[in-house]
């Protein structure tokens, strides 16, 4: 895969910093977190999470921090649950070796090729 796109995206500067330290505690940065939620998007073809109208309607504004960080948290898990079920890999960082792989539920771990 050649990674030859952009994809551009305007937040707060207090919320991008909140997410970069959060993907640094996860061992990625931003752009590993955001590649591996559209590869899980395009697996699935779905949202690796569940959004709902009353969500929207109270706005993301209204929902506490806790909140938000437990629907996340409980989405994720949910997802590898629910991958694990199916034998899907699940994207990772390896941070040793600071390269993306697949990991499948078996073990077998799938370095991705950024240059084919």
């Amino acid at each position: 895969m050649v990674n030859d796109a952009r994809i551009t995206i305007r937040v707060g500067s207090d919320f991008k910093a909140r997410v970069e330290k959060t993907a640094e505690e996860l061992g990625m940065n931003l752009t590993t977190a955001i590649t591996m939620f559209l590869f899980q998007m395009e697996r699935d073809k779905a949202l690796p999470f569940t959004p709902s109208i009353t969500t929207a309607r109270r706005g993301l504004a209204s929902i506490s921090q806790n909140e938000l960080d437990a629907a996340v948290k409980g989405a994720v898990k949910a997802d590898r649950e629910r991958g694990s079920a199916l034998g899907l890999p699940e994207a990772k960082f390896d941070a040793m070796k600071n390269h993306t792989f697949l990991a499948y539920p078996d073990g077998r771990r799938e370095y991705i090729n950024e240059k084919q």
